[in-house]
């Protein structure tokens, strides 16, 4: 089933998969100022019955900002306050780069098990991993 944001909001789009154990609600789009209060109100219109999972799939995300991280957060509580088990999924690079500037990567469950170890070159900002020397979008020593 795809929902279609409120009139208003043009920038957040999602589809909502439901099976025997899981909710599935996957993101698109921009997770911001303008979307995020219709955002709120509809996923915690999602959240399952007690005992259940949700998982959220933000591949499709491509801008979020502090009010998409409250989003989540948002969603956390709600989700812990139902007796729910919330998962993160696929994060896009901006989801990623958010919550480890913010310093909550390790707030959330992921469905792939422990949340992305990345690290970020100081010099174009490129996703690298943890174990190189070398910047491999732009050449710098690190």
């Amino acid at each position: 089933m795809t929902l279609n944001p409120t009139e208003g909001v043009t920038t957040l789009r999602w589809t909502v998969e439901r099976d025997a154990s899981a909710t599935t609600i996957s993101l698109s789009g921009e997770l911001d100022v303008a979307a995020a209060p219709d955002a709120v109100n509809r996923l915690k219109q999602l959240v399952p019955p007690t005992g259940g999972s949700l998982v959220i799939d933000l591949a499709g995300i491509n801008f979020m900002d502090s009010s998409g991280l409250r989003v989540l957060l948002d969603q956390r509580q709600a989700a812990a306050e139902g007796g729910v088990n919330l998962f993160l999924a696929r994060l896009s690079l901006p989801v990623r780069r958010l919550l480890d500037v913010a310093g909550l990567s390790h707030w959330f469950e992921y469905a792939e098990g422990e949340p992305p170890k990345l690290a970020y070159c100081p010099i174009c900002e490129g996703e690298l991993h943890i174990d190189v020397t070398r910047c491999p979008h732009c050449g710098s020593v690190l």
